[in-house]
């Protein structure tokens, strides 16, 4: 069964994310444990939900909220890759430096280009 908009709010509410999944469970909330993602230094810890872009509960740095986890990871990509001056690689999924034209990039770790 997945949250209802109230239920995600008031497990927000929660100091812990273990307390904030104990609570969805409680409600009967299909729950896959608790996962993380991480990007240059960056961390987000969520409770799974099952979907990538579905609304969870989610801490970083010790604050709980609600949000994807999805979103999160495209935005703190995107917010490494432009102060870096990075790209990631559609076929190996690693990080390379972006050359003007990022369609003319060269990946480091594979040798094809990122765009495809």
């Amino acid at each position: 069964m997945k949250p209802t908009k109230d239920q995600l709010d008031r497990a927000a509410r929660y100091d812990y994310l273990e307390s904030a999944e104990r609570y969805l469970k409680s409600y009967g909330v299909t729950v896959f444990g608790i996962e993380f993602v991480s990007v240059a230094g960056r961390e987000l810890r969520y409770v799974n939900l099952g979907d990538t872009y579905d609304e969870t509960v989610v801490e970083e740095l010790g604050k709980l909220s609600v949000g994807s986890w999805g979103g999160w990871l495209e935005e703190a990509e995107g917010e490494y890759c432009a102060d870096e001056g990075l790209i990631r690689c559609g076929h190996c999924g690693e990080f390379t430096p972006v050359d003007i034209d990022w369609r003319e990039t060269v990946c480091y770790n594979c040798g094809n280009l990122v765009g495809g």
